[in-house]
């Protein structure tokens, strides 16, 4: 090779290697919500989590690599509307209901979780029938799963039915006794309250009103191709290296306690 063509060769090779890892991003844009251990925003300001970690691999064994720091953390009716109207956008971790499935196309499950009503132990709240939810006053994030689970399920009022945009102004209304109820999961509140000031052990699950699974929640036009690819590599994932994942996040913490009527 002559010398000219060899560096020619070196210039075209420190080209590619001084071009910033940005450059290679993938195509998607990745929202997250508020939903430790699954999914939440460190103090280092970028997005972690169980979900989180699972979809840097995936990504990356699909051949459209993210990196958690790219991920957009933003209020829940946000990201959710965003995904809605916005090709190419992924939603870590939604649960998958009647009201969105055809809106979105999904990935998953991820996790199962159990989802209700959060009370503090001094208030003695005990839910026996469906009815009884109106007694109380109600928080719930706006656009959450469980705002249409109160609705349609139980058929909250309106009035009892307090809507936010976030995991901190629906757990200070709980502590500050604005609420009776918050409506979370089991797994992430624990995680929330110690985040907000609160003590998990001062509080129960007083109903569960559902068990639900997680998924990773797409824009509709997104390529069959392309989700069935995700789902195969998800499932390959929790067959090797979940177990490890998951346990990197929970280590010894659990759910908070759930109490029967």
């Amino acid at each position: 090779m002559k010398l000219s063509s060899k560096i020619i060769l070196l210039a075209a090779l420190l080209c590619v290697l001084l071009v910033p890892a940005s450059a290679f991003a993938s195509q998607y844009t990745v929202y997250a919500g508020e939903l430790p251990p699954f999914n939440y925003k460190a103090e280092s300001g970028h997005a972690e989590g169980i979900a989180i970690d699972l979809l840097v691999e995936i990504m990356k064994d699909v051949g459209s690599p993210i990196v958690a720091e790219d991920i957009r953390c933003i209020d829940w009716p946000k990201a959710l509307k965003d995904v809605e109207m916005t090709p190419n956008t992924i939603l870590v971790s939604a649960a998958l209901t009647p009201e969105r499935d055809f809106k979105f196309k999904w990935v998953g499950p991820i996790y199962a979780l159990n989802i209700g009503l959060v009370a503090h132990k001094k208030s003695e709240i005990r839910i026996r029938t469906k009815h009884d939810v109106n007694n109380y006053r109600i928080g719930v994030i706006r656009n959450s799963a469980p705002v249409s689970m109160l609705g349609a399920g139980y058929g909250l009022l309106e009035e009892n039915l307090i809507l936010v945009d976030s995991s901190e102004e629906l757990f200070l209304l709980l502590k500050e006794g604005k609420v009776d109820l918050i409506s979370h999961s089991d797994m992430s509140t624990p995680l929330l309250m110690k985040q907000f000031g609160m003590a998990p052990d001062e509080y129960e699950m007083v109903h569960v009103m559902t068990k639900m699974n997680l998924y990773y929640l797409l824009n509709k036009d997104t390529k069959r191709g392309f989700l069935n690819t995700m789902q195969e590599v998800l499932e390959a994932m929790k067959r090797s290296r979940f177990d490890v994942i998951v346990n990197n996040y929970l280590g010894e913490s659990g759910p908070i306690k759930i109490v029967s009527p």
